[in-house]
């Protein structure tokens, strides 16, 4: 009985295996049976299907488990191999030939999408026949065409894919409004045209790492408004999830508009170029950033700076991070402007009204041409700047630029030179910045920056302006350093102590009895003080009876000579008291006022 166990046991694992072995067959079968069967689909709508073709089905196919990671049209799988260069493309045989109809089919067929693996249709190194129209398609896969040659347009108006790929191409422009996707990698793509994305919606990234695209010789028909622009990109009221690279070698020959976008992480643009000269070369205008905008990147010991040659704009932006500009070149006009043209800013940097969460990194800047820098309206949590990265004189606009922490030069001399580069006079930079200063510490430089403030208010109008502000400066400081109006007083006092006390030594202060005659009974009489007479003359709110009782008589013997004129010396002093007295109620109701702050504009 045992043996017969035995046997049967072997029987019974032989008779397994062989079913496993006929199950593989079956399902290796089944396979090559539905890969045949997309072949014989697409060879019954395009007949004559080149080597490259065979090879995109073939690597489309569901069930394909030997595919690698493209379908290779060339000789070679490695990306960086000379032979899948775009360039060369007019060298390729046309056994790496693809028709663009053959993808498009492939993406609405509904027979051939259901035999479409979820790898999508990935092909390397072909030679796109036709302009590409998936304009619309919705097919539950993406596409990949890596250093293919695609001379004509790529058209996704509305197309619904997993992704899009098309790393390493050459091709027409890029139309895709309305695209809806998972994520779009262009990076080094080389295209004669320009990319649109009106109205995207990328669920990942938008990665154009190292592309170059072109403005058209003509204007785009529905833009002719926005013909002097060239546009090169145009990325609007698209919604991105995750992160913009425009970097590395990153080329637009014409503008770049993205404006009113919402990105969900970083916008990178470092060791980018942008070129539109004399034009508006780059637009960030109502966007959404949910992470950092860097124009700059340390990396390799080195700076990776983005370089734009026209218009850099970036207003009424929303930045939850920092902003990043160190050693940015900004080109301002290249030449004379066209005759008759309006007179406008100027060419630079305008950096307005925009929110900036971080900080604000404009060090090193290189404004050419007299470039512009403008950051009005705009605000950011620190400020970091130097004097290198400053433009020329009156081509700085600050007014409504507000930050709370400003990093070297601090010094009160160099920020007013950085205010002075500023054309006419607007007194929000000069506050802001005292506000800083203040809330730094430094109440001695927040005071000296809103006296220059106020020297130049006054400045403005005329002889008479300068000359009331100049009153106000060495009195009170404009309000700001009301205590100086006690020394003013004190050597007023002192003065007038002086001159009454040498009136009485040359017996020229007489008892004003002639008014306040004494009763005959009463032989005493108020004594004069001069200190004391000084300090009542000087003070309106002060009583000390001396004023009262003495004064000084103008027929009084003695003269001086003035001028070549004769003054008495009784009627001399009795001017200085009159202005002593007025002096005494101006800079009293000066005192107060700048105590109160009732003369400070701050």
């Amino acid at each position: 009985m045992p043996a017969k166990n035995g046997a049967a046991t072997w029987i019974t694992v032989l008779a397994c295996m062989a079913l496993l072995m006929i199950g593989v067959r079956v399902c290796q079968a089944g396979a090559q049976s539905r890969a045949g069967k997309l072949v014989e689909l697409a060879a019954a709508k395009f007949p004559n299907l080149s080597r490259a073709e065979r090879a995109m089905l073939a690597f489309a196919q569901a069930g394909n488990v030997d595919r690698g990671q493209y379908a290779i049209a060339g000789t070679s799988a490695n990306p960086q191999d000379p032979s899948n260069d775009p360039k060369h493309s007019d060298e390729w045989s046309k056994d790496r030939e693809i028709r663009a109809q053959l993808i498009r089919w492939l993406c609405e067929d509904p027979q051939a999408m259901q035999l479409v693996g979820s790898t999508g249709i990935q092909v390397m190194g072909a030679r796109i026949i036709g302009g590409l129209n998936l304009d619309l398609v919705r097919a539950p896969f993406g596409i990949s065409l890596a250093q293919c040659s695609m001379p004509g347009r790529v058209s996704l108006l509305g197309a619904h894919l997993e992704w899009v790929n098309m790393a390493g191409t050459k091709c027409g422009e890029i139309y895709g409004p309305g695209l809806v996707t998972g994520a779009v990698f262009l990076p080094n793509v080389d295209s004669s045209g320009w990319l649109e994305l009106d109205s995207a919606k990328i669920d990942g990234n938008l990665y154009a790492r190292g592309a170059h695209f072109r403005h058209g010789a003509e204007p785009i028909p529905y833009m002719e408004d926005l013909a002097s622009w060239k546009l090169a990109v145009r990325i609007s009221y698209a919604t991105i999830r995750g992160f913009v690279d425009m970097t590395g070698g990153f080329e637009a020959d014409g503008a770049a508009q993205i404006d009113n976008d919402s990105i969900g992480g970083d916008f990178t643009l470092f060791g980018s170029r942008f070129i539109n000269p004399n034009d508006l070369a780059f637009s960030a205008a109502s966007d959404t950033i949910g992470g950092e905008v860097m124009l700059s990147f340390e990396i390799d010991g080195g700076s990776h700076p983005a370089q734009f040659d026209g218009n850099v704009w970036f207003i009424d932006d929303q930045i939850a991070g920092g902003f990043y500009g160190d050693h940015a070149a900004f080109n301002g006009p290249s030449g004379p402007p066209a005759p008759g043209s309006a007179p406008g800013p100027g060419q630079g940097l305008f950096l307005m009204t925009t929110s900036i969460k971080g900080g604000l990194w404009l060090r090193g800047i290189k404004l050419k041409n007299g470039a512009v820098l403008n950051l009005g309206g705009t605000s950011a949590h620190a400020f970091i700047d130097d004097e290198a990265g400053w433009p020329t004189r009156g081509k700085l606009l600050l007014d409504g630029f507000a930050y709370d922490f400003l990093g070297n030069p601090i010094s009160t001399e160099a920020r007013l030179r950085w205010l002075g580069l500023q054309d006419g006079f607007n007194p929000q930079p000069y506050r802001q910045l005292a506000k800083v200063m203040a809330q730094s510490g430094d109440d001695a430089g927040a005071r000296q920056v809103l006296i220059a403030a106020e020297d130049l208010r006054y400045g403005q109008h005329g002889r008479l302006g300068r000359l009331m502000g100049g009153f106000l400066k060495y009195s009170i400081g404009y309000g700001h350093r009301p205590l100086r109006t006690i020394l003013w007083a004190l050597a007023i006092i002192v003065l007038g102590w002086i001159v009454v006390k040498t009136a009485a030594r040359a017996n020229m202060m007489r008892p004003t009895y002639p008014e306040n005659t004494p009763p005959s009974i009463e032989r005493h009489y108020e004594s004069l003080n001069p200190l004391l007479y000084s300090i009542d003359v000087f003070f309106p709110f002060v009583n000390l009876h001396q004023e009262h009782y003495w004064w000084p008589d103008s027929e009084a013997a003695g003269e001086w000579r003035i001028f070549g004129r004769s003054v008495r010396f009784g009627s001399l002093i009795r001017y200085y008291l009159w202005f002593q007295i007025g002096a005494g109620w101006l800079l009293s109701a000066i005192f107060v006022a700048g105590v109160t702050g009732l003369i400070r504009n701050d």
